[in-house]
């Protein structure tokens, strides 16, 4: 089992369930004025799915080794998206932190792969 696969998906839900049920109090926190978008419940459910996903990969343990890789690869990236969108003022700064929050996530998966030795494999 990967924990930090796993608990990534559960952020995931809770954060979609919140776009899903809630998005006044996400977009609050970003600070964007787009309630009453059904995208942003669009966007939830989608979060909710992937979370979904993420918890199933965290379960499966070692069967999931290369999704795990990918989602390093991948999470580490956020941080460069969002800063870019807060520097060229297409976001506003507070989305950095979801980006810290990826970014701490795929730490914590490369340092279990690299404790457990699973290299990803070339598929």
């Amino acid at each position: 089992m990967s924990k930090s696969v796993f608990f990534f998906g559960i952020y995931i839900i809770i954060t979609g369930l919140f776009m899903l049920l809630f998005p006044d109090v996400i977009l609050g926190i970003i600070g964007l004025d787009i309630s009453g978008s059904v995208v942003v419940r669009l966007l939830g459910m989608m979060l909710v799915f992937y979370g979904y996903y993420y918890i199933r990969a965290g379960i499966a343990g070692s069967k999931m080794t290369s999704f795990y890789w990918w989602t390093v690869h991948t999470r580490f990236s956020a941080i460069i998206i969002l800063s870019s969108l807060a520097l060229f003022h297409l976001a506003p700064p507070v989305v950095i932190a979801f980006g810290v929050i990826e970014m701490l996530g795929a730490t914590w998966t490369l340092i279990e792969l690299r404790l457990s030795r699973k290299m990803p494999e070339n598929n």
